[in-house]
Parts: C-alpha cells; structure tokens; sequence
C-alpha cells in the first residue's frame, strides 16, 4: 500500500476519514497514488470552495494543487546553503522573507502561518525561505553575525536558484530591510514591495527590547533565558494567539526548532544592528508598507517615518495588536497586498471589499456564518479547524457561540433553523457547497 501525500496528513484524522470516504478518496493508503486532479477537486468540495468538477484554471482558482507538493530545495549564497520552497503557480513571482526565526518544514503545521501562505500563492507563485542562520538554512556562528548586504545576497541566490528573474519582495522585520535593499541595489528585477513591521532603524529604547527589561543586555540575557517559551517566543509578538493553545504550542514548537538560544539572541542582536535609513530615498520600486497600530516589537511611528523616507510609499495603518503577520486580521494583509498588486497591473484578482456578514437578526459574525455552514454539512470541531485554517479549540469557541445566539442546544438543531432561515447560502447567494472561494478567502 502507498503512503498519504504528506501534504494530504489532515484526510488522515479518524474524524476526517468519513468525509474523505464520501469524496472517494479512501482508503487512505491510495492517497499517495490519488490522481492531482482529483485531489484538488476533493478538496475543494471538502472546504466548500467552488465546484468539484472545477479544474481550478482562470476565474477563482481557489488554492493550487503544487501546495501539496512543497519540497524544499537549496540555493548557494556564497558558501551558504539557504533552503527555499516554491508554491502555486501563479502570474507573478513572489518573494517572501520573514524577519524573524522561520522553518520551512514546521510553518505548515501552524494552521494560521499555513493559512497566510496558502493565500498568497493562490495569487502568486510563491517563494519563501529560511534566512541563513535559522530553519532549515545554514548555521552562522554567533561572533560572525551576516552584514545585511550579505542577507540580501541570500534573496539573490534564492531567486536564481528559483528561476525568477523579476519579483514582488513582500519583507517583514528585518526581512523588509534585505527587501528594500534589494529593490535599490536590483531595481530591474523588483517588480514591487512590500514591507509590514518594518523599521529604518530600531530604536533600543523602544519596541521588543524595551518591554523584555530594563536594559539591552539584560533583555537579551532573558531571551536566551526564556527561547521557546511564551514569555520572549509569543506574548509581545502576537498576544491574540495566548488562548490559543493549539497554535501556541505548534509555533513555538517551530521557534524552537528554527534557532537556538544562542542563535536567537544573536539574530535579536542583528536585528537591533539593522540601519538602512540612508537607503530609503534611492528606492524607486513601487511600494506598500503596512503595520499594525498596537505592534509591540516595532512602534508605529517607526513604520510611519519609513514610509515618508520612500518616495511615493504608500502607507497603511491596519488595527490590531500583533507584530507576526500570519496572527490576528491576516485577511487584511491579504487584501491590501492583493489590491496593491491589481493596481501595480501585478495579478492579485481585484481587491475585495470586506463584506459585512449577511443580515440575519441574530448577530452571527462572518466567520460564525463560515463555521455555520460546516456544521450544517456535518463537519465535527477538528473537520471545520482543519477547513478554516483554525484551531479545534477556536472552532468549538465558535460553535459554542453560533448555538448561544442561535438559542439552541445541538447542532442539528443549529442546522434546522439555518435552513429554515435560508443562512445556509454563501455571501454571493449560491449554495455553500458549490460556491466558488472569495477572493480574500
């Protein structure tokens, strides 16, 4: 018997195998073998994202069937091994870097970081890596810290090694940094940029540092101290996801596996080095820089004078209180990224107003509305987490929420008056289980 496509591990939840059994695509061991085409389609009717029979070309393509094939290559920076996935296929090449600690393996496991890359590359072809230093990348030795213009070099070698010749840069951090740096140096293969959570240069009196203690060094002596765990790995960085068990726990797993405590206080270290002001006036590639107002590890006034340093930047102020980008209103990222890239001519679909939930007297929110149309279909806690991205204790928050308002006591009763109240149709008025995915996801 073949083995489950390891893109596929979801199907293999015991919860799951009855969906999967009424798809046809058990037994699990023929998972492995299963046709692409008919993975797709089974997925797509699983999650509710347009018509089984779809082939997913043109119109709304929902996510690519190549996510399910993310296999991690090498390029070579130097003497440098930098490791890289590609994802989707579609009209333009998206090169994201994050500013933080990364693992390419252990980012699918975090449902909500999982999500956020799979919106991305049902727009772009995707193309994500582990800075050296973190992940899956190559080690550097604390005492010999990369310069930036050597971490750029790292965006190069990835983006040869990927065949892109030209690309949207979309940085976080000091990601952003190595991004718009590349975008002055290489102007005729940056097609746009894009930069969240960004700084010129960090101030030590504020932002992370300041909030782990009273100086820099001690700051730095707790995050060796305390790496992994969610006092240094989690409560500034995205406090949205601390009720979150689930997720804690898988994000930190990858923290954790991406650096060690050593190497985490010397890339926080890097990370305070960074100054690139005296780059911002020379870049000239279209740009949108976005940040969170309550950010805790950069403060916004940072990303506003970044901003105004860009000629032509435009910036937005997005609500929120977590730096990671994946955590909290991501949809929000998603649809400012999308626009911008529709209005650069860069692919991206338009970009989709945010929808207010359908009008119902019961006070359902757009993503109780979602979890409502699932649960009428059947779907158990895990099922719906594991078709929203979500995790199966935030899907039963929700369900518990939907019966409350609902005031009903099961979920088939929950159904009945959701039929009854034709709630079951999705925001364009079609079917759920035949409607084609919005834009935003």
């Amino acid at each position: 018997a073949g083995s489950a496509h390891p893109g596929l591990s979801w199907w293999l939840d015991p919860e799951a195998r009855p969906l999967a059994a009424q798809l046809g695509i058990l037994p699990v061991s023929d998972l492995g073998r299963c046709p692409r085409r008919h993975l797709y389609q089974a997925r797509q009717a699983a999650l509710g994202w347009g018509d089984s029979g779809s082939t997913g070309q043109g119109g709304d393509r929902g996510v690519p069937l190549s996510q399910l094939e993310r296999k991690t290559r090498y390029a070579k920076a130097g003497s440098v091994n930098i490791a890289y996935q590609v994802v989707g296929d579609g009209p333009v090449d998206l090169v994201l870097s994050f500013g933080w600690v990364t693992h390419l393996d252990l980012a699918w496991s975090v449902g909500p970081l999982a999500r956020f890359l799979d919106e991305l590359a049902s727009f772009s072809r995707l193309i994500v890596f582990d800075k050296r230093g973190t992940g899956l990348s190559d080690r550097v030795h604390p005492d010999t810290l990369p310069r930036l213009e050597q971490r750029m070099e790292d965006v190069v070698a990835v983006m040869d090694a990927a065949g892109s010749e030209r690309a949207v840069l979309f940085g976080t951090l000091g990601g952003a940094a190595m991004c718009g740096l590349f975008a002055a140096t290489h102007p005729e293969r940056a097609a746009a940029l894009i930069l969240y959570g960004a700084f010129g240069k960090l101030e030590p009196a504020t932002g992370l540092l300041a909030r782990l203690a009273d100086t820099q060094g001690l700051a730095l002596d707790r995050v060796e101290r305390e790496w992994g765990t969610e006092g240094v790995g989690l409560a500034f960085w995205a406090p949205s996801l601390l009720d979150d068990e689930e997720t804690k726990a898988a994000y930190l797993r990858l923290t954790r596996s991406g650096a060690s405590p050593g190497s985490a206080r010397s890339l926080m270290t890097l990370g305070y080095q960074i100054d690139w002001e005296a780059v911002l006036p020379s870049i000239r590639t279209p740009t949108l820089v976005l940040h969170r107002t309550g950010d805790l590890v950069v403060p916004l006034r940072q990303a506003r004078k970044l901003a105004r340093d860009i000629p032509g930047a435009r910036f937005v102020e997005l609500p929120g209180i977590d730096h990671l980008i994946w955590a909290g209103d991501q949809d929000a990222v998603l649809e400012e990224a999308r626009g911008f890239l529709a209005e650069a001519g860069l692919g991206g679909g338009h970009k989709a107003p945010r929808e207010p939930a359908p009008s119902d007297g019961l006070g359902l929110t757009r993503r109780e509305h979602e979890v409502l149309r699932l649960v009428a279909r059947g779907l158990t806690n895990r099922q719906i987490a594991a078709a929203l991205f979500i995790s199966a204790k935030t899907a039963g928050m929700h369900v518990s929420n939907i019966l409350s308002k609902m005031g009903v006591e099961r979920r088939a009763e929950a159904a009945a008056v959701a039929e009854r109240l034709h709630l079951l149709a999705s925001p364009t008025g079609e079917p759920g289980p035949t409607t084609a995915r919005s834009p935003r996801g």
